[in-house]
């Protein structure tokens, strides 16, 4: 059998790429043996828009033609008929703290005691674990992430540890990080496409408190040579530490590392890996541009 896989868009850094690369990884190691996948870029079928007048004076053009015998040929198309975004995620998350557990990442753990008293912002946060733990700490501590579901699960458990926690349902394209307004800014696992992740990286950089600190943990590339389970199968959304250094100019690293270790959160985050390691503080005595 003969499956089609294809990004409908013709960016390098399309996440819609990214996702079919996902979703041929998936086919590749979830189903019988025998199964002939193929993946297609929509680079090497660039063609006019439609246009009735054009087809009559010049025929289909060729492109078109080979797509659609591309498409003829094949037994299975996957089609994505929408991002998968926060409807992934709440299905991620359908049974509470199953995905990660209810623990803080082992990372966060180590560094926490750097983040100066203040208000806190954990971006991508899940179920919480992290956000909760931060909170038991003393810190007023929003957590924003795109899956209400996830955040429901959140709020359950910071009640069910007896702290606060403000939950933000928003999309990271459309949050508003505000400007010398967090103590912290925690980022573990993630993961976007790179154009995303560099404006991320500046608006946090904006938004901490001189003095704030910025700890980030995350998939590296070699990861992908890792036996470990966890994080995007696409080497596009994963990210080398040095990536990092640049995207967030303006902070004083204390940490800036690749760390081969083992990971041990929940179902989805389990064995030897390869991450991305970074605690830095924005300036006390400059501003940041």
């Amino acid at each position: 059998m003969k499956i089609l896989v294809f990004g409908a868009s013709s960016s390098r850094e399309s996440i819609n790429r990214a996702f079919a690369r996902h979703a041929a990884y998936r086919l590749h190691s979830e189903v019988p043996s025998g199964l002939e996948i193929e993946e297609l870029d929509l680079n090497d079928y660039e063609m006019p828009i439609y246009s009735i007048d054009r087809e009559r004076e010049m025929g289909i053009p060729r492109a078109a033609r080979h797509f659609f015998e591309q498409v003829g040929a094949a037994d299975g198309l996957r089609v994505e008929p929408k991002l998968p975004g926060a409807s992934m995620w709440d299905q991620r998350y359908s049974k509470p703290h199953a995905a990660y557990g209810t623990e803080p990442n082992s990372f966060l753990r180590a560094v926490a005691g750097r983040i100066p008293p203040g208000p806190v912002l954990v971006i991508a946060a899940g179920e919480g674990r992290n956000a909760v733990f931060l909170a038991e700490r003393g810190h007023p501590v929003t957590a924003m992430d795109q899956s209400e579901v996830a955040l429901e699960h959140a709020a359950a458990l910071a009640a069910n540890r007896g702290v606060q926690l403000e939950t933000v349902v928003a999309d990271l394209a459309d949050f508003d990080f505000g400007e010398s307004r967090w103590s912290g800014v925690v980022s573990v696992w993630a993961h976007v496409p790179v154009s995303l992740r560099k404006r991320v990286h500046a608006v946090c950089v904006r938004a901490l408190e001189p003095g704030g600190a910025f700890i980030l943990e995350a998939y590296a590339p070699a990861h992908l040579d890792r036996p470990g389970k966890g994080g995007p199968p696409v080497a596009e959304l994963l990210f080398e530490a040095e990536t990092v250094r640049r995207e967030l100019k303006g902070l004083d690293f204390e940490l800036c590392q690749e760390s081969n270790r083992v990971v041990s959160e929940g179902r989805d985050h389990q064995g030897p890996s390869a991450t991305t390691q970074i605690l830095a503080f924005r300036p006390t005595t400059q501003e940041v541009s």
